[in-house]
């Protein structure tokens, strides 16, 4: 599957989330971004989001798409949604087969 496919396939699966479990997934994934953000505008010069954005649409996007392709490859994809949980600081948990994947929220 190719970048734009992925991220489709990811935004349509955060979209199926219901209640709770969505709400929780995008708590995760603004403070996810927030913590992770900053690094970015650093790099370019930038002061806020919508600095980078403008001025830097196409890094903004492919960094969004990485983060997007990179969580749906490790379960928040259509058939892991349901494996997934939060602990008390807001980090994902993946549960697999074998393993919990955590993801934090800090760098």
């Amino acid at each position: 599957m190719d970048e734009e496919k992925i991220c489709q396939q990811f935004d349509q699966v955060v979209r199926q989330l219901r209640g709770q479990q969505r709400l929780a997934f995008n708590q995760f994934w603004q403070a996810f971004v927030d913590a992770h953000l900053a690094d970015l505008m650093t790099k370019y010069d930038c002061t806020d989001v919508y600095e980078l954005a403008t001025h830097h649409p196409q890094v903004y996007r492919e960094w969004i798409a990485q983060i997007k392709m990179a969580l749906y490859r490790h379960g928040v994809d259509e058939q892991g949604w349901q494996h997934l949980s939060y602990d008390e600081a807001g980090n994902l948990h993946i549960q697999r087969e074998q393993q919990t994947l955590m993801i934090p929220i800090e760098a």
